[in-house]
């Protein structure tokens, strides 16, 4: 097979790439100022609501922070032929801190009561819509993936990218206000669309993150954390068929969970027995 030999950048090409990446440095600098002064101003919040929305709010900042870093090794890889994986570590790095503010505000609690955060709902209800809720959970969902693509299918972050979409489905569900959810199922009430949509996008989320983990456990190296996470996730799941009266869904998510648990538990049993034997 011949080998695909890449032709090198010419000096007007470079030339080309430095004025047009110089325009994301700048849209970068331009976030980066609003960041520091809103991260000034959450130190002096006292309100944990209110701290609540300004770290979602600071956490779409450093999202779109992101998308630029993507943009810019797209942009090396489109004009010079080289995929410049510095920018994309920036923009991994980053994509933590979004995390981060994101449990910071709504929790990193997994398989847990879906009434948590209600508090913080109530009082978040007059500053974020279904609507915007919605939006920013796909915004947030399409950075990862591009994200990812740009790294591409050999990338040594590979398995790292698990644990980012776990932590992303886990924030989007807490993210969801259940009680407002089944009070308003009438399609007639505004917002129902979104609501119903951020619903479907979270169910998604936690079956891929689910079965993300699983997959991890089998092929890498069976590590008990990363089927304890996701037997949560099936645990999570099934707390929301439950809640939303969906008995059918609710009854296959505890056959999966009974499932890969007896695997996990005869996985151990099997490992006991052969470090016995040494």
């Amino acid at each position: 097979m011949a080998t695909v030999v890449k032709e090198k950048a010419t000096e007007a090409q470079k030339a080309e790439f430095n004025d047009r990446i110089k325009e994301f440095r700048e849209q970068v600098e331009a976030i980066s100022e609003k960041i520091k002064t809103l991260e000034k101003e959450i130190t002096a919040v006292t309100d944990k609501t209110e701290a609540a929305y300004q770290r979602i709010k600071l956490s779409e900042l450093y999202m779109n922070v992101v998308s630029y870093h993507c943009g810019m090794s797209q942009l090396s890889q489109h004009m010079l032929n080289y995929k410049n994986e510095s920018y994309l570590n920036e923009g991994r790095k980053i994509l933590y801190k979004v995390l981060i503010l994101l449990e910071e505000a709504l929790g990193n609690h997994i398989d847990d009561s879906l009434t948590e955060n209600d508090d913080t709902h109530v009082k978040l209800a007059g500053k974020i819509d279904d609507k915007w809720r919605l939006s920013f959970a796909r915004t947030l969902g399409y950075n990862i993936n591009l994200l990812e693509d740009c790294y591409g299918d050999n990338t040594k972050w590979k398995w790292s990218f698990v644990e980012v979409e776990g932590r992303y489905a886990i924030a989007m569900k807490n993210f969801i206000d259940y009680k407002n959810y089944i009070k308003n199922l009438d399609p007639r009430v505004e917002g129902f669309a979104e609501r119903s949509n951020m619903m479907k996008l979270v169910k998604k989320l936690l079956l891929e993150a689910a079965e993300s983990f699983r997959k991890k456990y089998e092929l890498k190296e069976h590590r008990l954390d990363d089927m304890k996470y996701a037997l949560n996730i099936l645990g999570a799941m099934r707390r929301i068929h439950m809640y939303l009266g969906e008995a059918d869904e609710a009854n296959e998510r505890k056959k999966v969970y009974d499932l890969w648990k007896k695997k996990m538990e005869d996985d151990l049993r099997k490992k006991e027995e052969l470090d016995s034997r040494r």
